[in-house]
């Protein structure tokens, strides 16, 4: 390593408290419990939380290697509005593992998710290093650690194949790098700015509202931290080299020269199309929507700890980056959840920053909660999250992956789908990702069904979602076998499970005679 090299690691090593060996090994130790989690959760979270995790990236692989027609691709792709910068690199590991002769898409759906968690894993330990700077309190400073390592959402979101996922763990880890790696009273490297700006950039190009967090960032290194020109400008070239480069990627992934984000703008808000497609929501909408999430305890708590963090410390930088994020995202009438995720690593270290010792006035309300008294309640919360956080680790979101895991494994070569609905994608979608090469997945009616059972002189595979039809195949249950469920029937009754994720698989025989 040059002497820069050495300086720079001494600065970060300095600036993150790790001369400290208590302190070092604290920070150690939870890093180390948060890489298991998040390994776990890459290993059995499989499926999908958000079908774009599915639809925006997995399909765009398969259409690029040839296994999905273009047709198949969601409307977004005709319009030339998403990125191909996380597709692309996808599909360089995918193209990776074929050449190694690993042609299981569950094993490249694993391994794309093990390099997002991976990616979150380094966001988090940058995260949990800056809260040396960020907190004074020890006993907070600890708590921010922790939550920062186990907040039982981060491990599950950060695995997502989605852009959501590698976007909020590129801006956190760009974030955390500038806090380490530069001072206030000296230059800071030019090397470490340029990175600062590549990974804001990345951000932007996995997940173009993202960029609103990158733009809170510059509006507080302005007014707060008051940045010099010369260092802003070379955030801004590293931002710059990472728009062309996923400009470069996009020529490769559509074809032909495109300019997604102002694609994405014009059509979701200029044109208000998500609104019409998707539905609308007051400004206060995400207030409704925190509520009605599975995760709604553990959504409160991060709001209510990110609302006391904001008002106390007002100049922070996470406050500055998540303001700006949030106060745009509740101006634009189409609201989802998980829009908001860039915030979570965020509300994390705002569960220290809220219990912070000051002269404010909220100090009185907080001063319970950090006291003696308070520890009770906050063992009883660390113990609920830690059974969330199991949960969430080991239960895949979405068990309809299962089906399409048993149609390839059998690799069936047909498929019969009765609906409402398919396995295999919403309305006017269909997933080619995990299909075995040449299968057809045909959506019949009650009577094509009845005809195909009829005439068909071949086993057949039939798939029906659960409890919708219990007189499907009647007349003809004798000659119809139930061989698969995507739930088992112990845990059909777990809260939680889509009904679009309950199917049942029959194999129907023509040697059998019906009454």
């Amino acid at each position: 390593m040059t002497t820069s090299h050495h300086r720079i690691a001494g600065t970060l090593r300095a600036r993150a408290g790790l001369d400290d060996g208590e302190w070092a090994r604290f920070v150690t130790f939870w890093l180390a419990v948060c890489l298991v989690f998040i390994l776990l959760a890459a290993w059995r979270s499989e499926g999908y939380y958000h079908s774009d995790e599915q639809f925006q990236i997995l399909e765009f692989v398969a259409a690029k290697l040839k296994l999905a027609p273009d047709a198949a691709l969601p409307w977004e792709h005709e319009l030339r509005m998403r990125p191909w910068i996380q597709p692309g690199a996808s599909t360089l590991v995918v193209a990776l593992l074929r050449r190694m002769g690993i042609d299981d898409p569950f094993v490249w759906a694993r391994a794309l998710r093990v390099g997002s968690g991976l990616w979150g894993w380094l966001a988090l330990a940058g995260l949990a290093l800056s809260c040396r700077g960020w907190i004074g309190d020890p006993a907070c400073r600890r708590a921010a650690v922790r939550m920062v390592c186990v907040f039982c959402v981060l491990p599950f979101l950060l695995v997502r194949t989605s852009s959501e996922s590698l976007a909020t763990s590129s801006f956190f880890l760009g974030l955390a790098l500038f806090g380490l790696g530069t001072g206030e009273r000296e230059a800071s490297p030019g090397r470490v700015l340029l990175l600062v700006g590549v990974l804001f950039g990345l951000a932007f190009e996995f997940r173009y509202p993202v960029g609103l967090m990158v733009a809170g960032w510059f509006a507080w290194a302005l007014v707060v931290r008051r940045l010099p020109r010369r260092e802003l400008v070379l955030v801004g070239t590293g931002i710059a080299a990472a728009v062309v480069l996923g400009a470069f990627v996009d020529r490769w992934g559509y074809g032909e020269w495109t300019f997604p984000p102002w694609n994405f703008v014009v059509e979701n808000l200029r044109e208000d199309r998500a609104a019409e497609r998707f539905g609308a929501l007051p400004v206060w909408g995400y207030l409704l929507l925190l509520v009605r999430t599975p995760f709604a305890p553990a959504s409160a708590l991060a709001a209510l700890a990110t609302g006391l963090a904001w008002v106390r410390h007002p100049r922070h930088v996470l406050t500055w980056s998540g303001a700006v994020f949030l106060l745009t995202h509740t101006l634009i009438a189409h609201k989802e959840l998980r829009f908001l995720v860039p915030l979570v690593p965020a509300a994390a270290v705002s569960f220290g920053l809220a219990l912070t010792p000051g002269r404010d006035r909220l100090d009185r309300l907080v001063r319970p909660l950090r006291g003696a008294g308070g520890s009770p309640l906050r063992k009883l919360l660390f113990t609920a999250n830690g059974v969330a956080l199991l949960v969430l680790c080991l239960v895949p979101p979405s068990p309809g992956v299962r089906l399409q895991r048993f149609v390839y494994r059998q690799r069936l070569p047909e498929i019969l789908v009765l609906g409402p609905g398919s396995p295999y994608g919403p309305a006017g979608l269909s997933a080619h990702f995990y299909r075995p090469s040449g299968a057809r997945v045909r959506l019949v009616t009650a009577r094509e069904l009845g005809e195909a059972l009829h005439r068909s002189p071949s086993s057949l595979h039939v798939a029906v979602p659960e409890g919708s039809h219990p007189q499907l195949l009647a007349p003809r249950t004798r000659r119809c076998a139930e061989v698969f469920r995507s739930v088992p029937m112990p845990f059909g009754g777990l809260p939680g499970i889509r009904a679009e994720d309950r199917w049942i698989v029959f194999r129907c025989d023509p040697d059998a005679t019906p009454d």
